[in-house]
């Protein structure tokens, strides 16, 4: 067995109560998230939004993905 260094007990529980609220939020941050696609998925079905629109400013709303020109004629 490899040696090993304790961690002083108040010390571990302070950590591994940190470690749970890391966890906790992170779940939090992941079902937001999912909440934010699946509103964005709604508007999208509202608005009768083309395939490959995107939103990336609230203000301006979907916008339409910049051509390549360089493909153009």
């Amino acid at each position: 067995m490899s040696e090993a260094i304790a961690l002083p007990a108040r010390t571990r529980a302070i950590l591994e109560g940190k470690l749970r609220e890391q966890a906790t939020l992170q779940a939090l941050l992941a079902q937001q998230g999912q909440a934010i696609n699946e509103l964005l998925e709604a508007a999208r079905e509202m608005l009768d939004v083309p395939a490959g629109w995107e939103l990336a400013n609230t203000g301006v709303g979907f916008v339409a993905p910049v051509e390549d020109e360089g493909m153009m004629g």
